[in-house]
């Protein structure tokens, strides 16, 4: 298994992420989980104002590296997924 680095920017909104359907548990901007070789799904929820962006990204490792920001639109409401794959040890 393979730690796999998580990261976020938000100003206010609520944001919650997942991988594989499991909670990432924030500290700060910055979350850890372990994952095995495959692939995995990066989902994610943001509810906030009009106008306000986020950004989440898989920093490490190299292999599965993504980044993806947006801005709330009217509806005040966005949500993603993100097929990733971990390479073997």
């Amino acid at each position: 298994m393979k730690a796999v680095s998580f990261k976020r920017k938000v100003v206010k909104p609520m944001f919650k992420a997942f991988i594989d359907g499991k909670a990432l548990k924030f500290s700060g901007d910055e979350a850890t989980a372990k994952a095995a070789e495959g692939q995995h799904a990066l989902t994610w929820v943001v509810l906030g104002d009009s106008g306000d962006s986020y950004t989440i990204e898989i920093a490490a490792p190299a292999e599965s590296k993504f980044k993806h920001t947006a801005t709330l639109d009217s509806d005040r409401k966005d949500a993603g997924l993100h097929w990733f794959t971990v390479a073997a040890e």
